[in-house]
């Protein structure tokens, strides 16, 4: 063999192995599988004010040092909400458009042990949906104040009657309780009776069952308790003003019959009798 062609020969040898050793090299810097991205609630339509929670998960064995959250903008562009250590993220959705669209990402490990980003994960394609308007909030009788024991009505009532509507009461005093009744023309009732447990500020709101959707809560109603302690009796103030030595003046009040006792003045009624001198 002549030198020429040895020399060919090696120099196909040294391209070929450059060739793989570049491909090795390009692989381990391609970007990481892409994560699986998941939200709640589920479905693609979210009331607005309901926050959405993200969750990012990595392919299986795959360790992520950091998750990124991304948005997507006008004009096709991704936007970076947040970077953290977690890989939850509350998206607060009152001041969102009508309609958004969510990935993440992940910084991860390559198959050369560095630190490298993966790629992006699906999308969540999301409809924020404004909520049907507040329904009214009713006492009957009309208080706020009400004696023990009484029995106060409540009537919530929505603006539309639509079938399969579900209506929730709330009160505030101690917690937020929910309470269901069967609604009726657009309309639902909660009784109760008047005690230390029930008083208090009560709100109300519904859902239509097609949508899942929530109104916005009523009004706040306040019932409140009237004071079941009897009145005290008013006070008899009589002040008997003397003339005395120096001119110096002594006040004497009664309070009931029988029981007297020197105070300093309070209340003086007109009349003002004077000793002789």
């Amino acid at each position: 063999m002549d030198l020429p062609t040895l020399l060919t020969g090696l120099l196909r040898i040294l391209l070929w192995q450059a060739a793989c050793a570049g491909a090795e090299e390009t692989s381990a810097w391609q970007l990481l599988s892409p994560p699986e991205l998941s939200w709640s609630p589920p479905g693609s339509v979210v009331s607005r004010g309901e926050p959405i929670h993200l969750n990012c998960s990595p392919p299986g064995g795959q360790e992520a040092k950091w998750f990124f959250f991304h948005q997507l903008k006008e004009g096709g562009k991704w936007t970076e909400l947040v970077q953290r250590q977690q890989n939850h993220f509350v998206v607060p959705t009152l001041h969102l458009k009508a309609k958004e669209t969510f990935a993440c990402s992940y910084l991860g490990r390559n198959r050369k042990g560095r630190r490298w980003h993966s790629e992006k994960s699906n999308q969540a394609m999301i409809t924020i949906s404004d909520a049907p308007p507040a329904p009214s909030l009713s006492a009957h009788p009309p208080g706020p104040l009400y004696q023990p024991g009484e029995t106060v009505t409540l009537r919530c009532s929505a603006p539309r009657d639509t079938p399969g509507m579900r209506f929730e009461f709330s009160h505030f005093s101690v917690g937020l309780t929910p309470e269901e009744t069967p609604p009726q023309y657009g309309s639902s009732l909660f009784t109760l009776t008047t005690s230390k447990e029930t008083f208090g500020l009560y709100s109300c709101q519904y859902s239509e069952r097609d949508s899942e959707r929530c109104s916005r809560r009523s009004p706040l109603v306040l019932i409140s308790m009237a004071d079941p302690s009897p009145p005290r009796p008013r006070r008899l103030l009589v002040s008997l003003h003397r003339r005395a030595s120096g001119g110096a003046l002594s006040t004497l009040e009664r309070d009931a019959p029988g029981r007297r006792e020197r105070r300093p003045p309070a209340l003086r009624v007109p009349c003002v009798l004077y000793a002789d001198t």
